[in-house]
């Protein structure tokens, strides 16, 4: 009875295979399956793009740096990162690695944009210039969407080494509420930093 069973229900399913319109209705639940992954539950990855220079100038107590960096939500619409933080690492071979931590967010202004906000303001001309945004606050980044950031790291640790940074490695960690993602790139600075600007030191 029960291969008599079985055997009727291979020749059932021989048949409902062989109806166009059962092709159809498979392929629609498979495309639905499909939809529902990109759209609801594809749970994506952190991309973090470095940039082609980076910013680097002595304080009266360590060092600062400025990333340009992008970020890439690469999940699903819904699914949401909050970036909680984010940490700079740069070392040279065989030297300590200098930890610097997300202090700030700025922006850069064109020369005109920098005149109106600031007229009278006597610093030079340059291309473009860099201003104040807002302290480091955890910030959220949608599913398939991307986002860029001027981002300032500090190193309040004392004295640095300036001669540490003609060419470097530069990690980044981004930690989200649930992991972390990291990106390294390497720079060369062909000038020697200081406090009076920073400068700008370009990717190898």
């Amino acid at each position: 009875m029960a291969e008599k069973r079985s055997s009727k229900r291979l020749q059932g399913l021989r048949e409902w295979l062989q109806q166009p319109n059962s092709w159809l209705s498979l392929s629609a639940v498979v495309l639905s399956i499909i939809t529902f992954y990109l759209v609801q539950a594809n749970p994506g990855t952190l991309e973090i793009v470095l940039p082609a220079n980076v910013g680097l100038r002595l304080s009266a107590d360590g060092l600062e740096l400025l990333v340009p960096m992008t970020l890439t939500n690469t999940g699903a619409p819904r699914n949401h990162r909050h970036i909680i933080s984010m940490v700079a690492f740069l070392q040279q071979k065989e030297k300590q690695v200098v930890p610097l931590r997300w202090e700030s967010e700025w922006t850069f202004l064109g020369y005109l944009e920098f005149n109106r906000k600031y007229p009278g303001h006597k610093e030079g001309e340059h291309e473009d210039y860099i201003d104040y945004v807002s302290r480091a606050v955890p910030f959220v980044l949608v599913g398939g969407q991307s986002l860029t950031k001027l981002t300032k790291f500090t190193n309040r640790a004392g004295a640095v080494n300036k001669n540490l940074f003609n060419h470097f490695e530069l990690r980044v960690v981004v930690k989200t509420e649930h992991t972390e993602f990291a990106q390294t790139a390497a720079f060369r600075c062909a000038a020697e930093i200081s406090q009076q600007r920073f400068y700008w030191c370009e990717r190898l």
